[in-house]
């Protein structure tokens, strides 16, 4: 026979069964709630094309909403405690029979329980027996409607059918709503399709063209053309400009001459694309007002000359060997700064620091200037004579010298080029003043040869080279039938170092120097020939390989490592006995007095002829 206990574990079935279905039709309520969330978001999103921002608020919105419907309708209800009174009453007000015996068993047998009065045994277990008699027969569950529970089964089953459809027919498009959610990017799939993002430079400079260019799916819908827009940031206004076929699936287009910033926007197909910044800036360039003293010389350290005044950022003049300190201010912000020599060698320059702002006293305070704005290079060798450019580029990579496009040609504008002249130091020029002519002399006569020398920044060194010709050398017949013997090509050569002047510095200009060629000291004996002449050298070493030409005028070659130095003419001294010497001399003598006697005979004939023509004027102007 059933008891109160049992009475109060139906109570506590059909209380479960009822927690049961509450939380089925909670679910039901989320899953419908939530598919049409996400269906709403996608065809506003779809529609509209919601900015990214905007996409991020929209899902947070749904996500409140579902969160809302199974708070609500899931765990609050869930929460709600059911006792087993309630439940009594429940079952009571759908048997009206009972009579309030149901939830009077109940609490009586609570309160004796607790130890509470609650009347007599025999009472409460009469009633305990009358009110199990009658409950046994009856189904507590009927309490429980699964009318809502069903019709929220048949509405979660239909959304999610047509959920399940839609996903179906369209799974690139939910692909794409859930990727929208964290690629900004990112498009709905259409049936024109591009193949990768349209190509369009970030920055592009004023009065350059905007060049723009799309790839399409070739397994989609490729249209004939499209079309570009490019609207202006500042006026709004729309430029339209034609999208035509490259080669295949290419498309390009170009607005020429931009001015200001603009926004580019590709249609084609059935596809718009999202607005693609372009900003418009100046190239960077040189500021030549600002790099007054952007060149420093120094001279090569064997001039022993100060440097020269800087001079403003440009062409390099300096004598060969010289360096170059080059410095000098952009316009703009720079990433990078390369001298590129004609030759194609390139020189890194390096970026000083931003100085800090000069404040005067009564004036604004002046912003920091940008870091990158002065770049400098230290130790430009002035080797030869050529030309040079700059090849600035900022960080946008806007530059002032040709970078390929888009295309992959290259275009921008050809960098101003600088001449560089690079003024060689001549070589040293040296003169004999005495003896210029052949002449004889004795075994050991001790000639002075006077000289003349000259070099622009100081002479370091003159030889004095000869060469011995005995009489049974060989010899060679000249074209007009006399014979000369054959000058060896190495000489030997005595040295005389350059001293300084009075005042420590380097001799440039030797006027009437000597030198005492002591033949004695070189063992000339009779019928020698001894021809010499004179070198000279400075501190330069770039000039020690100048040609040199014979006595017939051709250029004689220059042996490997051999150093060809400035030199005078030569001349030959003929050694002869001291008895001929004496002898060459008193001819010589002796030729110099008729030439004397000469010379008086004529002097005075030539009195008497200038007195008949006094004569003759004073009988002219006199006629007495």
């Amino acid at each position: 026979m059933a008891t109160l206990s049992d009475l109060k574990e139906r109570l506590g079935r059909v209380r479960s069964k009822e927690r049961g279905y509450i939380a089925i039709q909670g679910i039901c309520r989320v899953l419908v709630a939530l598919v049409f969330v996400i269906v709403a978001f996608f065809l506003i999103d779809w529609i509209v094309d919601l900015p990214y921002g905007a996409r991020l608020i929209a899902a947070g919105l749904g996500l409140l909403i579902v969160g809302y419907v199974a708070y609500r309708f899931l765990y609050s209800e869930l929460r709600k405690i059911q006792d087993d009174d309630e439940m009594a009453l429940r079952v009571e007000a759908r048997n009206p029979d009972l009579r309030g015996r149901l939830i009077s068993t109940l609490q009586l047998a609570r309160t004796k329980q607790s130890g509470g009065y609650a009347g007599s045994n025999q009472m409460l277990a009469a009633l305990e027996d009358e009110t199990v008699r009658m409950s046994d027969p009856l189904d507590f569950s009927q309490i429980v409607s699964t009318v809502m529970l069903k019709r929220l089964m048949i509405a979660a089953l239909i959304v999610v059918a047509i959920k399940v459809a839609l996903i179906a027919q369209f799974p690139d498009h939910f692909r794409a709503l859930a990727e929208r959610l964290y690629n900004p990017e990112k498009q709905y799939p259409t049936k024109t399709r591009l193949k990768g993002a349209v190509k369009v430079p970030a920055f592009v400079a004023r009065g350059d063209d905007i060049q723009v260019e799309i790839t399409l799916d070739p397994a989609f819908v490729i249209p004939k053309a499209g079309q570009i827009l490019f609207i202006n940031l500042k006026s709004g206004t729309n430029i339209p400009v034609e999208l035509l076929p490259v080669d295949g699936e290419r498309f390009s287009g170009k607005l020429s001459k931009a001015l200001e910033d603009v926004d580019v926007v590709v249609e084609i197909g059935d596809v718009r694309t999202k607005k693609v910044p372009v900003k418009v800036h100046s190239r960077p360039e040189i500021d030549t007002n600002r790099s007054l003293e952007g060149v420093k010389y120094t001279l090569p350290a064997y001039t022993e000359e100060p440097s020269p005044p800087p001079s403003r950022f440009g062409p390099l003049a300096a004598l060969q060997g010289s360096t170059a300190e080059i410095e000098f201010t952009a316009t703009k912000p720079l990433k990078s700064a390369v001298i590129v020599r004609a030759d194609g060698k390139k020189f890194d320059l390096k970026a000083l620091p931003a100085p800090a702002p000069v404040q005067v006293p009564g004036e604004p305070s002046k912003p920091k200037e940008p870091e990158g704005m002065t770049w400098r290079l230290v130790g430009f060798q002035i080797e030869k004579s050529g030309s040079f450019h700059v090849e600035l580029e900022d960080a946008n990579g806007l530059a002032n010298y040709p970078k390929p496009d888009l295309s992959g040609k290259l275009y921008g504008p050809q960098p101003l080029e600088y001449p560089i002249d690079a003024r060689p130091d001549l070589a040293p020029t040296i003169k004999l003043v005495k003896p210029t002519r052949d002449s004889t002399v004795t075994p050991t006569a001790r000639p002075v040869i006077v000289y003349n020398a000259r070099d622009d920044y100081g002479l370091r060194m003159v030889w004095l080279a000869y060469n011995i010709l005995h009489e049974n050398d060989a010899s060679v017949t000249r074209s007009d039938g006399t014979s000369e013997r054959i000058v060896p090509k190495k000489a030997t050569r005595l040295e005389y170092k350059i001293d300084r002047d009075e005042n420590k510095k380097l001799r440039r200009d030797l006027s009437k120097a000597t030198i005492t060629f002591d033949l004695a000291k070189i063992n000339a004996k009779v019928g020698d020939q001894v021809v010499f002449w004179l070198e000279c050298d400075d501190y330069c070493d770039a000039n020690d390989e100048a040609p040199r030409k014979s006595k017939d005028g051709d250029i004689e070659p220059v042996l490997p490592g051999e150093k060809v130095y400035p030199r005078t003419q030569d001349v030959k001294l003929t050694v002869i006995s001291r008895a001929d010497k004496e002898a060459e001399l008193r001819a010589e003598l002796q030729r110099l007095y008729q030439l004397v006697e000469r010379a008086e005979k004529g002097q005075e004939e030539l009195k008497v002829r200038v007195l008949e023509i006094k004569e003759a004027l004073d009988k002219l102007t006199n006629p007495k």
